[in-house]
């Protein structure tokens, strides 16, 4: 019973051995199958890191046919980028089963625990992007037998990147956005306060842009900015960065400079780069920029020193545009008083704190006074008197310039029919429509109203509107065919000065153009007078007449006339002053 008992145990192992040998067949089978149809690239590693095998998905990712891949070291298979990561991916699995010494501890870094790994292809360009696992081959336990599987990122990574580049970029120019510049700019401040050289912020913005955009529409308006971008882009020095923070709004930051001289010639640099004229949708423009100049100071931080350089562009714009400015903390408090003038023009129509002027109008035929131009004024309850040049900007951004148009217009006709009842019906009035005016066909209609409340001949109202303001607004041609049908007149100011070109211009019906002040200034050059007589014959050959601006001494008032002009206005007939104080320019008239 002994040997029966034995002999039966062996039978037992046996078979047990057998079948043992069986499933370990059937599983070297099954990895061989899988290790060669797998659509992941499998990698079996031996002594050296050598490839032992790799399957025909791990061959397409390198690019490489299977006899080019066996043998070789698999870390040359990597960009020299990837490779520490590689290398410390192989170390750490190694690590877990065998101890390693003390130098090879030393040599390698943490391992990423998701390291992104770029394989080399043939010809030593980037390849692939890969994520990589790691094992070690079952019942081979050393630290050289491992099964390293790669997976293809590369289109995952791309969409990731393009979605991190539209997260902090501008997708109209391709600059970086504000997310990225105040993270650029956090580090720029601390690089400067350790180097101790000087950061200059500048806010850059278009002039004049709501009007070309408003004019061309918004595909012209983005490809002006589009090309502006560009140009701003290739005066950007080493290590500088130039973002677009919305609209025709950019933002440049200049590192290591040493003071404001350096600062001022950046600043100039980008002037000068955008003054060229850009052609958009085969229209000429002439771009500017206003700019405001911040530098860095030890308390400041991104969003401080951004809101600084703001700060100088508006004062920039307010100072004429096409020009550079440096914050002074003075500044601020001009900001701060041009925020309570918002918060308090709100009701100063209904208090009745707007009051108008008029400045007289001469007849260069007859020295005579031909009529006044009305000028609105803001009798401020505190401050007193504020001129419109100060006001008006706070007016157009509140959305309130119909408003005091319409005020302008109530009043001034009112002002004339006293004039006309007291004295005689000898006088024209000048009033002046902003750009929402001039493109709302109900402006047009207030006149005519106006006109007939008032009992005035419609031949006696000039509406006066910008040159940007005609040609920018798009209902404006509508508006002042209107206003020319109804009887009045409509004077083109400011020509000359704007980005119009004359085919935008003569597209407008007009009766008076008037010819700006910086113009008449060069009365005393060659140059000038050749211009200055070159509107007045263009204005002739449009059958319309002209006033000279801003005439200021006997000198112009002289050479405007022998240059043909037929009417001046300016300090030297008479300032703007209030209806009572005018009331002497209307008896001088009934007495002429």
């Amino acid at each position: 019973r002994s040997d029966y008992c034995v002999k039966e145990l062996n039978t037992f192992m046996r078979r047990r051995r057998d079948e043992a040998e069986l499933s370990s067949a059937t599983n070297a089978q099954r990895f061989a199958i899988g290790f060669a149809h797998s659509p992941i690239g499998v990698f079996e590693l031996g002594e050296g890191l050598a490839v032992a095998s790799a399957n025909d998905a791990g061959c397409r990712l390198l690019g490489r046919e299977n006899g080019d891949v066996v043998g070789r070291r698999f870390t040359g298979l990597f960009t020299p980028e990837s490779l520490p990561s590689v290398m410390s991916r192989l170390h750490a699995i190694r690590q877990s089963f065998i101890r390693p010494t003390q130098a090879e501890s030393e040599s390698f870094e943490p391992v990423d625990e998701n390291p992104e790994l770029q394989l080399r292809m043939p010809d030593g360009q980037p390849g692939r992007w890969v994520s990589m696992t790691v094992a070690v081959l079952p019942e081979r336990e050393t630290r050289s037998d491992l099964l390293v599987q790669l997976i293809d990122i590369t289109d995952e990574r791309r969409s990731r990147t393009e979605l991190e580049h539209r997260a902090l970029h501008d997708e109209l120019t391709g600059l970086p956005n504000r997310a990225m510049l105040l993270h650029h700019l956090q580090g720029a401040l601390r690089r400067t306060e350790a180097n101790r050289q000087t950061l200059a912020v500048m806010f850059l913005d278009l002039d004049k842009f709501k009007q070309v955009n408003d004019a061309r529409g918004h595909g012209a308006g983005d490809d002006l900015l589009r090309q502006v971008a560009e140009r701003l882009r290739q005066e950007r020095r080493a290590g500088d960065m130039i973002a677009r923070l919305g609209g025709d709004e950019f933002v440049y930051v200049s590192e290591h400079l040493y003071g404001i001289g350096d600062a001022r010639a950046v600043a100039d640099r980008l002037l000068e780069a955008v003054k060229p004229p850009i052609t958009v949708e085969g229209e000429t423009f002439s771009v500017t920029l206003s700019i405001g100049v911040a530098l860095a100071r030890p308390s400041d931080d991104a969003e401080t020193i951004l809101r600084n350089a703001d700060i100088a562009m508006y004062q920039a714009k307010d100072a004429g545009r096409n020009r550079w400015l440096e914050f002074k903390p003075s500044m601020r408090e001009e900001v701060l008083r041009r925020f309570d003038q918002e918060a308090t023009f709100g009701g100063a129509i209904e208090r009745d704190e707007l009051v108008l002027h008029y400045q007289p109008l001469l007849d260069l035929s007859d020295a005579s006074i031909f009529g006044f131009e009305a000028l609105v004024r803001w009798d401020h309850p505190t401050v007193g008197l504020i001129g419109p040049g100060e006001f008006l900007p706070v007016v157009q951004r509140l959305g309130l310039s119909q408003e005091v148009d319409l005020f302008v217009l109530e009043h001034a006709t009112r002002q004339l029919r006293r004039w006309n009842d007291a004295h005689d019906d000898l006088l024209t009035l000048t009033i002046n429509a902003s750009a929402p005016s001039i493109s709302n066909p109900a402006y047009a209609e207030a006149v005519e109203a106006a006109i007939v409340e008032s009992g005035l001949r419609p031949e006696q109202i000039v509406v006066e509107v910008t040159e940007q303001e005609a040609v920018a607004a798009e209902l404006a041609v509508e508006v002042i065919g209107r206003l020319r049908e109804i009887g009045a007149s409509v004077a083109i100011d400011d020509f000359g000065t704007g980005q119009s070109s004359f085919a935008q211009v003569a597209t407008l019906e007009f009766d008076v153009l008037k010819i700006d002040r910086t113009i008449i200034q060069k009365i005393d050059t060659r140059q000038g007078r050749n211009v200055i007589r070159a509107l007045v014959e263009l204005a002739r050959s449009m059958k319309a007449t002209t006033v000279a601006e801003g005439i200021e001494s006997d000198e112009e008032l002289m050479a405007v006339r022998a240059l043909g002009a037929d009417f001046a206005q300016g300090y030297k007939i008479g300032r703007p002053v209030s209806a009572r104080n005018a009331e002497r320019y209307v008896l001088k008239t009934v007495a002429t």
